[in-house]
C-alpha cells in the first residue's frame, strides 16, 4: 500500500494520519527513500521553527511511522539535517579487497609440490620452495611464510587436489603416569 505523503500539509492532517494508520505501517521501502522523505518533511513543516514541543513530537512520531525507523534513528537524522542542512546516506560501498598475492596457479603448484613430497611440514616445504628459487629461478612461492603456506593448503583449489589435510597426530607415549607409589618396603 503506497500513500501519497506529500498531501499532508498541516499538523492537523498529520495528526489525522497518525490516528488512522496502525503503528506498524511503515511506508518507506528503502533507506534512501526514507532519508529523502525525512528531509522533505522537515523542510515542508519548517521543523527548526516549531516552538511547541508537542508539535515537534508529533512530527517525530509521523516520521517514525512513515519510515519505519526507530525513535533514536529519527532523532539522529533530525539533528543531522539541522546541523548540515540536508541528509545523505553516510555508508560507503563495499571496501576494495586486497590484491591477491598468490594466484590459483601458485596454489596448484603448492598442491603439486605437496602431492609429490607427501605434504611435508611447513618449514620443510618452505625449504623446497626456496631451493626451487635458488636452483631453477622459480620466484612464485619462494617468499611465502609458514602461516600463509597453511592458509593456502586449506584453500578450495588445494583441497580439491589433495583432499582434506589432517593435522599432525600427537605421539601417544605416556611420559609420566599418576598412580599411588609402591615402595615395596624400601624408603623413598
Amino acid at each position: 500500500m503506497q500513500i501519497d505523503l506529500a498531501t499532508h500539509r498541516t499538523l492537523a492532517e498529520v495528526r489525522q494520519f497518525l490516528e488512522a494508520t496502525p503503528p506498524e505501517a511503515a511506508l518507506a521501502p528503502s533507506r534512501t527513500e526514507a532519508y529523502a522523505h525525512v528531509g522533505r518533511t522537515l523542510r515542508r513543516f519548517s521543523y527548526w521553527k516549531l516552538k511547541k514541543r508537542a508539535e515537534r513530537g508529533l512530527l517525530r512520531t509521523y516520521l517514525q511511522r512513515t519510515t519505519g525507523l526507530s525513535r533514536a534513528q529519527v532523532a539522529r537524522l533530525i539533528a543531522a539535517y539541522i546541523a548540515k542542512g540536508g541528509l545523505a546516506d553516510g555508508r560507503k560501498g563495499a571496501a576494495r579487497p586486497f590484491r591477491q598475492r598468490y594466484t590459483r596457479d601458485d596454489i596448484l603448484l603448492l598442491a603439486e609440490t605437496d602431492a609429490l613430497h607427501g605434504t611435508l611440514s611447513g618449514p620443510a616445504t618452505m625449504a623446497l620452495l626456496r631451493r626451487a628459487f635458488e636452483v631453477f629461478g622459480d620466484v612464485r612461492l619462494a617468499g611465502i611464510s609458514h602461516g600463509h603456506l597453511y592458509n593456502l593448503r586449506h584453500s578450495r583449489a588445494c583441497v580439491r587436489v589433495l583432499g582434506n589435510l589432517d593435522g599432525t597426530r600427537p605421539a601417544t607415549v605416556p611420559i609420566g603416569e599418576r598412580r599411588k607409589p609402591r615402595p615395596e618396603g624400601r624408603p623413598g
